[in-house]
C-alpha cells in the first residue's frame, strides 16, 4: 500500500510540473504581446505626430509665397495641405504680424499649432506699367528666431 501513495504523489507532482511548464510560457507570451501592442500604439502615435508636424512645417514654408494683404486685427487665412495659415497684426507691436499654422479641423490626434513672427507685409507701389488697382503685397519676411509652438500673446484668446 505505501507504494501506491508514492506513485499517486509522483503522478500529482509530474502533472503539476507539466501544467506549470505549459502555463508559465503562456503567461510570458501574453505579457510580451501586450508590450508589443503598446509599442505599436506608441509608434503609430509618433508617426501621426511627425506627419502632422511635417504638414505644418510644409505649410509654414509656403506662407511667404502666398498673397497676403497688410495684416489687421482680424485673422486672414489660406488653406494649404489640410492646414490653415492665418495672419494677424500684433496688437502690442503693429510693425509685426503673427502667422499661425493650425489644422483645418483640430483634433486630439492632430493638436499641432505653430506660430511665427513676421514683418508686416508691405504693398507694392504703383508703377507706370501697373496702376494702383493692381498693387499687391510682397511676400512675408521672417523675423529670425521668431517661430514658436505656443501662443506668444499675453491672452490666449488673441491666438484663436
Amino acid at each position: 500500500m505505501p507504494n501506491r501513495g508514492l506513485k499517486t504523489r509522483r503522478g500529482f507532482i509530474l502533472l503539476s510540473w507539466t501544467l506549470l511548464l505549459i502555463v508559465l510560457p503562456l503567461l510570458l507570451l501574453t505579457g510580451l504581446e501586450r508590450r508589443w501592442l503598446l509599442a505599436l500604439q506608441a509608434q503609430q502615435q509618433q508617426r501621426r505626430y511627425l506627419q502632422a508636424l511635417t504638414q505644418s512645417l510644409s505649410a509654414l514654408t509656403l506662407a511667404p509665397y502666398l498673397v497676403w494683404q497688410p495684416a489687421g486685427p482680424q485673422w486672414q487665412c489660406h488653406h494649404v495641405e489640410q492646414r490653415q495659415l492665418c495672419l494677424k497684426q500684433r496688437l502690442t507691436c503693429p510693425e509685426m504680424a503673427l502667422l499661425r499654422v493650425a489644422p483645418v479641423t483640430p483634433s486630439i490626434t492632430d493638436p499641432i499649432t505653430l506660430y511665427r513672427f513676421v514683418k508686416q507685409p508691405r504693398v507694392h507701389k504703383a508703377t507706370p506699367d501697373r496702376d494702383a488697382t493692381h498693387s499687391r503685397p510682397v511676400s512675408l519676411e521672417w523675423i529670425s528666431g521668431g517661430w514658436l509652438d505656443s501662443c506668444p500673446e499675453q491672452e490666449a484668446t488673441l491666438c484663436q
